[in-house]
């Protein structure tokens, strides 16, 4: 299946804008702990077909 670019975009968008509660929650229950520990790893990331892959903390 064939899905155009701008589409998947959106639709992304669109999730993300509805997860935002969830999201700001789980923040707000982190910053009662302690402390937080995160994993610092970066990811390979292609941002267009013709340009070569970098290394990123952005996926």
């Amino acid at each position: 299946m064939d899905l155009p670019r701008n589409s998947m975009c959106r639709w992304l968008a669109e999730l993300g804008e509805k997860v935002q509660p969830v999201v700001d929650e789980v923040f707000e229950q982190m910053k009662l702990l302690p402390y937080i520990q995160a994993d610092e790893t970066t990811v390979a990331v292609v941002s267009e077909r013709t340009q070569p892959q970098k290394s990123s903390h952005n996926c």
